[in-house]
């Protein structure tokens, strides 16, 4: 028998018009603090950036942050800190504390730039996970379920990827030496690629100097030469890094 997490509520006129969210007693979501990192100046969208940190750029009506706030809270995840630094005042004056949008926000302070996981040195070490996620990542993945595939596989680190395809416009000669050894007309090939979310042991951040600027990437290689378990989880849902100008139109568009 499967389990239902989630019930959509409609009108009389079955319009969408709320959302039940049942977690079991096992279930990991509203135990769990989340980190949002949102301090960087998104250069590449400037001039766009220029007066508007890059998570508060609108998508479709809504600061691409405030989606991933009310993401999290329809998952039970309340206890947030997002991180900043680049024009810091919209986002502090856009949501305060967080109890208008039905959370508990705090804010990290970035004196300099911190890269995508230096901030997270500012965080006490308990023996407890948190999530974090990129301030310009947009998708459907259920945090819970990323949490729980985290705890079942006993992880100190798990990263979000996503399966990346492009294809060669070119037609490929497999060569050895001189010596043709085949063609591939336009082949395709395929990759992981970060996808800007993470679990991650409290615990095992207090074994790293956090104090300077570090980006994921070469945290989890650290903890990877600590020993510690570092794995993946693969996401299937639609997903997409609005850090570019054609990503944040793509957006935008649906």
């Amino acid at each position: 028998m499967n389990s239902v997490l989630h019930l959509p509520l409609v009108d009389s006129n079955g319009q969408l018009v709320g959302l039940y969210v049942q977690y079991d007693k096992n279930g990991c979501a509203n135990k769990t603090k989340a980190v949002i990192m949102a301090g960087g100046k998104g250069t590449r969208l400037r001039p766009q950036t220029d007066k508007c940190p890059k998570p508060m750029l609108e998508v479709r009506g809504k600061p691409i942050l405030e989606r991933i706030v009310n993401k999290m809270r329809i998952e039970g995840l309340t206890d947030i800190s997002i991180s900043v630094n680049y024009l810091k005042e919209v986002i502090i004056d856009y949501f305060g504390k967080g109890e208008s949008h039905g959370v508990n926000i705090e804010y990290i302070f970035e004196a300099r730039e911190m890269g995508t996981a230096g901030a997270l040195g500012g965080l006490s070490c308990e023996q407890d996970d948190i999530l974090v996620t990129n301030g310009d990542v947009l998708t459907d993945i259920c945090y819970s379920d990323m949490i729980n595939f985290h705890k079942h596989h006993r992880a100190d680190a798990t990263m979000a990827v996503k399966a990346y395809e492009w294809v060669n416009p070119y037609g490929v000669v497999d060569i050895e030496g001189i010596d043709i050894r085949g063609f591939r007309e336009k082949p395709v090939y395929e990759c992981h690629v970060n996808a800007g979310i993470y679990i991650i042991r409290r615990d095992s951040l207090c074994e790293l100097k956090l104090s300077d600027k570090i980006d994921m990437p070469q945290l989890f290689e650290n903890l990877k030469n600590l020993g510690k378990k570092t794995i993946v989880y693969p996401i299937h849902e639609p997903w997409i890094d609005v850090g570019r100008p054609n990503e944040l139109e793509k957006a935008r568009m649906g």
